[in-house]
């Protein structure tokens, strides 16, 4: 609950949801009347980025811990921690823990980039959400770190999650949090440091630790019971609300709870409501009638004054068709095995997962490629009339769907053919006990498919973030010499930042409608033939916007112009059928991740060495943008340049990576701007002239 922390750790997904986090963090620090959706302040947890030492880190904190604790604890927290069963030996999966936890109690775990303000951090709680720091502290601070981690917030605060009674008391604070003011918010955030983080109880004539900043730090756990230092004054609510705290040392001063009804009679007195909920929260749900909410019963951490903003009190969208973020690229290909090697070998993709003869699928093989946030399901069909082997027979390698995540496959599924969608195919569950996968699919532009797909268990939770395995029927990789290589060299590849379709003449506008009846999409950019021209050839493009997390669709038609475009090369190729024309992926590195992808053998683009004469000018010249890279290294990695009014971009364009000219990789780098390089569209569209003159197809 304070200044957020500058570093981007790579145990996050995406490098844009930690900067779209800061920026609503920003408002909620700022006391800002125009607070974002609560929504905005998480991130998603990128698992596979953790280092071995990390988990050895984890695992031998729990180690002292678990040695420890259960002589010096509360019955709160351990009944809490045996209830979890919180994994031991490396860095817990977020979506495992939030799933056993929702069991327990109804409390799911979110992750965030650190701290939070006081506003956003009471919301969360008010929510019946715990929100985690995904960084696992440093070994140099094993014993004691005077700021949140992985460690202190999932092992030290989801046990008082699971505890019943905690778990209560937690939603109370958050309620009382949201509709106090100023003075009321620093009395909370007092009683709630010298309780949840750093309370003691006593329990059986015993002095023991209730608070997780105590339990979760080796050190200070030893220190606030032993130390001879510390005052361990009794828990009086009136002194408490007024001493202010220091988190940058061991604490001096602890207070004692006899019980935990000395905090509920506090909230029942600081979180009284001025106006009563009647049994029902402000964002419509049902208000827990158990009596141990207060002392009387009166449902009072659930009321709400009028000055509470909505905001902080809104409940996950109602909307069944809400899109939690791109869940995987299926591509349809000739050989699933090789393709992977393909990936794995030029992208630095991660064989992952899969499914095939040996785990008993008989129509298909998929592998699943993972690299931070990106998922390529490769598919080939294992008989003839199985749809991938017709699709590749017909149109050769490509994109087949564009999965998104959603909360129910199967409500959303329904809710997309009530928005005028048609149905590619009906919902699939695929389960194995608590474990399940739900597919469904709408239909889209040409050859491309929608699917919606919902995840429980060890496949994800109802927050969008992934788990262990895509589906109950894959099986993990395991002694992939490529994956090694790509541990030891990693591309830096993070996102799906948006991905281009290409539809037929006078198709572009009624795609861009579908998409905005269907899904809810904006427009975000239009370019017409003045913007996207040559001397040869033109196009016209319409840019869709999903929202945050979710990737914006470029949708591009033909235009006339004295010879072909590109797009129209692409359906000529396509056998006539609008489909995905490149997939962009996104860096927070430009330079590493080309320059390692131009080793690996990666064919891009070239362009004209005068480019480079008037591209400084014009950004740092005219624009005023000021770029951190270096002029000379740019240029010999060939990568275009681009700014707007929010910052630049740096991006470049492979080659067909395959045989027919239907489909190849943009990556890009953005550093602020959210364009898609405007200025460079003559010099892009003029090298891929060339290359269709190479082919014959100009």
């Amino acid at each position: 609950m304070k200044s957020m922390p500058t570093i981007v750790h790579p145990c996050v997904l995406d490098p844009l949801e930690v900067a779209a986090s800061r920026v609503a963090l920003a408002k909620y620090e700022t006391g800002s009347d125009d607070l974002p959706e609560l929504e905005t302040i998480f991130v998603r947890q990128n698992f596979v980025a953790y280092e071995p030492r990390e988990h050895q880190i984890w695992s031998r904190l729990c180690q002292q811990q678990r040695t420890y604790l259960p002589l010096h604890a509360s019955t709160h927290w351990l009944d809490g921690a045996r209830a979890l069963e919180i994994d031991h030996d490396h860095v817990p999966v977020i979506a495992d823990v939030s799933n056993k936890l929702k069991s327990l109690t109804g409390w799911e775990v979110r992750a965030v980039t650190g701290y939070l303000p006081p506003r956003a951090f009471f919301a969360c709680l008010a929510r019946k959400i715990l929100p985690v720091t995904v960084v696992v502290r440093d070994p140099e601070h094993e014993g004691y770190l005077p700021e949140p981690d992985a460690f202190h917030d999932i092992f030290g605060h989801t046990p008082l999650c699971a505890d019943k009674q905690m778990a209560r008391i937690l939603e109370r604070f958050g309620h009382a949090g949201v509709k106090a003011d100023a003075a009321q918010l620093v009395r909370l955030t007092n009683v709630l440091w010298f309780t949840v983080e750093f309370g003691l109880i006593r329990e059986q004539d015993h002095i023991r630790i209730l608070g997780a900043g105590l339990a979760s730090s080796p050190a200070e756990s030893l220190y606030c019971l032993q130390s001879p230092e510390v005052i361990r004054r009794p828990f009086d609510p009136a002194i408490v609300a007024a001493t202010s705290f220091e988190i940058d040392h061991f604490q001096k001063q602890l207070f004692v709870l006899d019980d935990l009804a000395q905090i509920n009679s506090y909230l029942d007195t600081e979180g009284a409501p001025k106006v009563g909920c009647g049994g029902t929260c402000r964002n419509g749900s049902a208000c827990s009638k158990n009596k141990e909410h207060s002392a009387n019963g009166n449902h009072a951490s659930h009321a709400v004054t009028h000055s509470a903003s909505p905001t902080l009190l809104q409940s996950a969208p109602a909307d069944p068709l809400a899109l939690l973020g791109v869940d995987h690229i299926g591509l349809h290909v000739g050989n699933a095995l090789q393709a992977r090697t393909y990936y794995g070998a030029n992208f630095g993709f991660m064989a992952d997962q899969f499914s095939d003869l040996t785990t008993g699928s008989r129509d298909k093989a998929c592998h699943l490629l993972v690299q931070g946030d990106i998922r390529l399901m490769l598919m080939t069909g294992l008989t003839p009339n199985h749809p991938a082997s017709l699709d590749v027979a017909r149109y050769g390698d490509g994109v087949s769907d564009v999965a998104f995540t959603v909360r129910d496959a199967e409500a959303a599924y329904e809710q997309a053919l009530r928005n005028g969608a048609k149905s590619a195919y009906e919902p699939v569950e695929i389960r194995d006990g608590d474990d399940v996968a739900v597919f469904s699919g709408i239909q889209a532009f040409g050859r491309c498919v929608h699917s919606l797909v919902s995840r429980r268990g060890r496949c994800g939770d109802v927050n969008g973030n992934m788990g262990e395995l895509f589906a109950p029927n894959f099986r993990k990789v395991v002694n992939d010499p490529m994956n090694d290589l790509n541990i030891q060299r990693p591309c830096g590849l993070c996102a799906v930042d948006h991905c281009v379709a290409n539809v037929g003449l006078g198709q572009m506008n009624t795609w861009v409608d579908w998409y905005s009846e269907v899904f809810g999409f904006k427009l975000f950019k239009h370019f017409d033939d003045q913007d996207i021209s040559t001397k040869y050839s033109a196009l016209m493009s319409k840019v869709m916007d999903g929202g945050r997390s979710v990737l914006k669709i470029p949708i591009n038609e033909p235009a006339a112009g004295l010879r072909k475009s590109q797009v129209q090369e692409y359906l000529d190729w396509h056998d006539g059928t609008p489909g995905v024309q490149h997939l962009a992926f996104r860096t927070s590195d430009a330079l590493a991740t080309v320059g390692e992808l131009r080793r690996r053998g990666v064919a891009f683009l070239g362009l004209p060495d005068t480019y480079y004469e008037s591209v400084w000018d014009r950004v740092e010249g005219a624009l005023g943008r000021s770029i951190d890279e270096s002029h000379a290294r740019v240029k010999s990695l060939g990568l275009l340049l681009d700014c707007d009014e929010e910052g630049y971009l740096l991006q470049v364009f492979t080659k067909p990576v395959q045989d027919r000219p239907t489909l190849f990789v943009e990556i890009i780098g953005r550093k602020g701007a959210k364009g898609f390089g405007k200025g460079n569209f003559k010099a892009l569209f003029e090298a891929l002239e060339l290359e269709q003159e190479r082919r014959g197809n100009l």
